[in-house]
């Protein structure tokens, strides 16, 4: 990409790819690349159970 803080992907339907960012400092440091998600996963994890119902005494 260059130099810049932003990039236009014109015609690219965003929810058919899964895009990462990272960025490289000017002596060459990258940082890791990030994108929404559970790292490594593809999927999104299983729903998480129903908290239990807890009964008040009356």
């Amino acid at each position: 990409m260059g130099q810049g803080t932003s990039l236009v992907l014109k015609d690219v339907v965003i929810d058919d790819w899964f895009f990462g960012v990272s960025s490289v400092s000017a002596d060459g440091w990258e940082s890791p690349v990030v994108f929404p998600g559970a790292a490594g996963a593809f999927e999104s994890p299983p729903p998480a159970p129903a908290a239990a119902a807890v009964a008040t005494p009356k």
